[in-house]
């Protein structure tokens, strides 16, 4: 082989090698850009406004007094007629991404009526406040289609649809006709972490609490973004959720092996 023809297959080799470089970083890149990472450590002063509403349960007027937040800890305390609830701005979430929910709480209650936890709401509301209901809507459907729901449940006097009575739920939104949902052994009074995800291409809810997993199939999402929502709600005088912090993330998985 001529000498002239070994530089024409080394610049090839060179110039491909380059260009599946830049192919890489510009990929990497742009799945950077699409991706999305929030935390919240609930220190003195964190402005939480321009993505939370913090309002009583069941509707939508903003009152940050509610909840009270001290040493990094942000508490939802029911008391009296205050349940306070915590409604995220819609998250956008794009085909062919994770949405991932991590929190690290503490769960209290007495023995009262009481249920805490969070929810995800799929929607095509754009604006940081939910928008009215009508009339004859509840007021949940403001929110969305709900696709998940983690709820923290204590309730021994009253009939539930839901399974359960003392202990913690891990529900689809198809929970009531297909049996969708896993029941949990209830832990209180400790810190605990929890990791809620969907997965936009299997159409799979993942749920995590410590070292224990969960898996529910759901429905396909059909809007584009996500809401989600965290309360207290109780009937006692020592039911409280405390949440040291959240982290929710967005991430690209289009071109990752599914499992």
């Amino acid at each position: 082989m001529d000498g002239k023809r070994v530089r024409v297959i080394f610049f090839i080799i060179i110039f491909g090698l380059f260009a599946a470089i830049v192919y890489s970083v510009f990929s990497q890149s742009e799945k950077a850009s699409k991706d999305q990472e929030y935390r919240f450590d609930f220190e003195q002063g964190e402005d939480l406004s321009d993505f939370w509403t913090i309002s009583n349960f069941g509707t939508f007027d903003n009152n940050k007094d509610l909840v009270k937040i001290k040493d990094g800890v942000l508490t939802l305390f029911s008391s009296g007629d205050d349940m306070p609830m915590m409604v995220s701005k819609p998250i956008d979430v794009p085909p062919g991404s994770v949405i991932t929910v991590t929190r690290k709480v503490r769960v209290t209650r007495d023995e009262h009526v009481f249920a805490g936890g969070m929810a995800m709401f799929q929607t095509d509301d754009t604006d940081l406040v939910v928008k009215p209901c009508e009339d004859d809507e509840s007021w949940g459907s403001c929110l969305g289609d709900c696709m998940a729901l983690i709820e923290y449940s204590y309730d021994l006097f009253h009939k539930e649809k839901r399974p359960g009575k003392d202990v913690f739920r891990f529900l689809a939104a198809d929970w009531e006709i297909n049996k969708n949902h896993e029941i949990i052994m209830p832990i209180y009074d400790e810190w605990f972490v929890e990791t809620l995800s969907y997965d936009t291409r299997l159409n799979r809810l993942s749920y995590r609490i410590n070292f224990d997993n969960y898996t529910l199939t759901t429905y396909s999402m059909d809007k584009p973004a996500v809401r989600l929502l965290m309360h207290s709600y109780g009937k006692g005088d020592d039911c409280k959720v405390e949440i040291d912090y959240i982290e929710i993330t967005v991430e690209d998985q289009t071109y990752r092996r599914t499992h």
